[in-house]
């Protein structure tokens, strides 16, 4: 998939660290197909859209997701990293 993921008509939600999961898999509020999930993992085994890590979220256009859901994944990070990414304004 390119950098590039946009959808007509639905909100974008970029699926942090998602490993095997998926969007029926994270919260409620997700589950309805008003929302197009974008996995992003740095595990290529489990077949995400994007591959990256969370320290460098480069890789996902700045602005192009309306939401995100990270879920057990902050508790990987060193003390001196933290979770880095321009994903615009107005993100939830």
């Amino acid at each position: 998939m390119t950098n590039s993921v946009k959808v007509q008509d639905k909100r974008r939600l970029l699926h942090i660290g998602c490993g095997p999961k998926r969007k029926d898999q994270t919260l409620a509020a997700f589950q309805s197909d008003d929302w197009q999930e974008f996995r992003f993992d740095i595990d290529e085994s489990v077949a995400p859209d994007i591959i990256g890590t969370m320290t460098d979220m480069s890789a996902v256009e700045a602005g192009s997701m309306d939401a995100l859901f990270s879920s057990h994944n902050v508790e990987h990070l060193y003390p001196h990293e933290e979770l880095c990414g321009n994903l615009g304004d107005g993100v939830i």
